[in-house]
């Protein structure tokens, strides 16, 4: 007597392969987007001040985060 599977039943099937990425491309273009925010919040007096002061912080952050990132991909690859 063959019961169907239960529809809550996992069947087991081998992870796929992982899929090739640029990843020090990916990482590079991301600190490009954290140098371009930089650099819009150091050319607005006003975006770097007040109650705004922090997104300089989160800018400067971001890009050195980026950096560590794409020393690390880079090392990784050879």
């Amino acid at each position: 007597m063959n019961e169907a599977p239960s529809p809550n039943r996992r069947v087991w099937r081998p992870d796929p392969e992982p899929i090739p990425v640029p990843v020090a491309f990916i990482v590079a273009v991301g600190c490009g987007g954290w140098l371009l925010a930089l650099s819009a919040t150091l050319a607005v007096p006003q975006w770097h001040s007040g109650e705004r002061a922090w997104w300089f912080s989160s800018a400067l952050i971001g890009l050195v985060l980026g950096a560590i990132g794409y020393v690390w991909a880079r090392w990784r690859l050879r």
